[in-house]
C-alpha cells in the first residue's frame, strides 16, 4: 500500500504530506523520495508532480532518460501535455497492451489565484 496524503493551507501554501510506502514528488528541480514525512512551502506558479512507485519502476526499465532530466527539459509544457509526454515515454518501449507496474502521476499546478489538480 502506498499512499502521499497532503494537507494544504490555502492562505500560506504550506503543505505537510504524510507518506506510506514508495513512491516520489517533483518539486523544484528535484525528486524527493517518500521516505520520510516532510513539509513544502508551495509558491504561486509552482508545479508539484505526485509520482507513484510503479509509475518509476517502469520509467525505470522502458526508457533510457533520465527522471529528473525529462523534467526539466519539460518543465514549460502544459500540463496535462507534460502527463501525457511522461506516459508515452513510460509505454513506448513496453511489451504487450499493458505497463508492467500499475502507474499514476498527479500534478498539482499552483496559479496566482487559483489551484489545479490534473491526474
Amino acid at each position: 500500500l502506498t499512499y502521499c496524503m497532503m494537507i494544504l493551507n490555502l492562505k500560506t501554501l504550506q503543505a505537510s504530506f504524510t507518506l506510506k510506502g514508495m513512491g516520489y514528488l517533483f518539486y523544484l528541480g528535484e525528486l524527493i523520495s517518500f521516505d520520510q514525512p516532510m513539509k513544502l512551502k508551495l509558491k504561486p506558479r509552482d508545479r508539484l508532480c505526485v509520482i507513484s512507485q510503479g509509475s518509476m519502476k517502469n520509467w525505470e526499465l522502458l526508457t533510457k532518460l533520465s527522471t529528473k532530466k525529462f523534467f526539466m527539459d519539460n518543465q514549460t509544457m502544459v500540463t496535462k501535455e507534460l502527463i501525457n509526454e511522461f506516459f508515452f515515454e513510460v509505454s513506448r518501449n513496453k511489451s504487450g497492451s499493458f505497463l508492467i507496474y500499475d502507474a499514476l502521476m498527479a500534478v498539482l499546478e499552483i496559479e496566482e489565484n487559483v489551484l489545479y489538480q490534473i491526474s
